[in-house]
């Protein structure tokens, strides 16, 4: 951890860092879904071809690898609670960190579901980088497809802006504020 977001997290005795197996699955978790996100909203955009071929190939293999990296953080989330937040900061901001915190938790176990469900109803396989493909949930259903893609395309902007805001707010943290918050969860 830098040396300013050390210090400053030192003198906060209410903001104790997340163990390290919390931060790693933050920050791999993290990285896939900028990359899905980014992936999902080029692939629609662009022509048919091999790019948009592998574009949504990774984006649906990402998207399993985040549904169960999300499952494993909230499984060890269970047995390992949390620090607790500073106790200078205001009940609002605690209460719009939870929903946000539970908000992106649901969604990104609920988006590639849909995905995964929309993409089975679509006809085609859900094939995970190369190495297997995932089980066929519900059968071809083009309408039902058409649905799903839609709900899924709005659930990723949802993350989007959850991701958005909670960037934000770590951001506000650090240099508003100036009070070590950042560092509870900084990789290294």
């Amino acid at each position: 951890m830098p040396a300013e977001l050390a210090s400053a997290a030192a003198l906060r005795p209410g903001s104790p860092r997340y163990g390290r197996v919390a931060r790693i699955l933050h920050w791999l978790v993290a990285v896939l879904v900028i990359g899905a996100i980014a992936a999902g909203l080029t692939m629609v955009r662009i022509g048919d071809g091999p790019l948009q071929n592998r574009l949504f190939d990774n984006h649906r293999a990402v998207g399993f690898v985040v549904l169960v990296l999300v499952v494993l953080r909230l499984a060890w989330r269970l047995g390992n609670r949390p620090p607790e937040l500073d106790a200078a900061i205001p009940l609002w901001q605690r209460s719009i960190a939870a929903v946000v915190h539970w908000s992106l938790y649901a969604l990104l176990i609920l988006t590639p579901l849909v995905g995964w469900i929309a993409t089975n109803a679509y006809g085609a396989p859900i094939g995970i980088f190369g190495l297997f493909e995932l089980p066929v949930l519900v059968a071809k259903d083009e309408a039902l497809s058409k649905v799903l893609f839609g709900l899924h395309e709005t659930l990723g902007l949802v993350i989007a802006g959850l991701v958005a805001l909670h960037v934000a707010a770590a951001l506000y943290h650090q240099f508003v504020r100036k009070d070590g918050l950042i560092g509870r969860m900084w990789p290294i």
